[in-house]
């Protein structure tokens, strides 16, 4: 009887401690998924659509990749009309992965709801994967991760019904990504007509991808050096920006203002701005139907500022 009893007391205490550990674990999950806010969902009556994961091979890395893709509602119909989109690239921070723009920042869910409104023009949302922390989405030591942003873009162009010109073209980014989409975007303004920083970084300090490096390669890949020398680049083809930062991010709003009036007296149309919050996805998602409704925007109008749109 007391061997009996003893058995059942071990059953129940196994059973309260493994759905004390489920439990916690469903909400360090759910914590580390979506940074402490709900699962974004798409309100009812609003048409939604399909975020798919699509795999394509980078020369740049000699391996298969992969990307999370957005496809605005009834695609395949308008691709059938003819119709063709423009593409925004968004990338992740570190540590960070591509789903984070989608669940923390309830990406899909806000297209949806400004497509719905009509206060964006329907657009693919591209989020590639990147590797582990500290590559800044740059060629360095962790890898030629800017050009493999720049085969995504190609893999994109071939695999579904884009717009294939720089107009067309926005990267953007939180964090570590911020520094990407500012680094690339520049250094390849024939391929992209305007960025987004969200909380970014416009010096390089030589750590991450860029330990030991030289004082040259540093300087080309901080852009608050070198944006002064692309006013022709910029003037001639256009560029457009959106840069912020939070209120309570530990001083970098001076370094983006900084480069702001660079960018600016290099003949970019620039929108900058800090608003209340920090270093996080509160931030980033509060400002995320902001940062659709502006790439929607210059997709439209086309990334011209004094010269021609391409």
């Amino acid at each position: 009887m007391i061997r009996a009893m003893r058995r059942i007391l071990a059953i129940v205490l196994a059973a309260w401690l493994f759905v004390g550990w489920f439990g916690t674990f469903r909400y360090v999950d759910g914590y580390v998924v979506y940074r402490g806010f709900p699962p974004p969902e798409t309100p009812a009556g609003v048409p939604a659509g399909t975020v798919r994961t699509f795999g394509f091979f980078s020369p740049a890395l000699g391996h298969e990749s992969r990307a999370l893709v957005y496809l605005p509602p009834s695609y395949a119909r308008a691709v059938a009309r003819g119709r063709r989109f423009g593409v925004m690239y968004l990338l992740h921070g570190s540590p960070g992965v591509a789903a984070n723009i989608f669940d923390a920042g309830a990406v899909a869910r806000d297209a949806n709801v400004l497509l719905h409104r009509r206060r964006i023009a329907p657009l693919l949302l591209v989020a590639p994967f990147g590797a582990g922390a500290d590559m800044e989405w740059a060629d360095g030591r962790s890898g030629p991760y800017e050009h493999y942003l720049l085969d995504a873009v190609h893999a994109v162009d071939a695999r579904f019904a884009t717009v294939a010109g720089r107009a067309h073209r926005v990267i953007a980014g939180d964090s570590e990504g911020a520094f990407g989409a500012a680094n690339v975007a520049l250094r390849n303004l024939r391929v992209f007509g305007g960025f987004q920083s969200w909380s970014g970084y416009f010096v390089e300090q030589g750590t991450g991808t860029f330990a030991r490096a030289s004082r040259a390669v540093l300087d080309a890949n901080s852009p608050l050096v070198y944006a002064p020398r692309l006013a022709r680049p910029i003037r001639r083809n256009g560029l457009h920006a959106l840069l912020y930062d939070g209120n309570q991010d530990g001083g970098g709003a001076l370094q983006m203002w900084r480069f702001a009036a660079e960018l600016r007296a290099a003949g970019a149309r620039v929108d900058s701005a800090v608003y209340p919050g920090g270093h996080d996805w509160g931030l980033w998602r509060r400002q995320m139907p902001h940062a659709l409704v502006l790439a929607s925007h210059w997709m439209s109008s086309g990334a011209r500022v004094h010269g021609r749109a391409r």
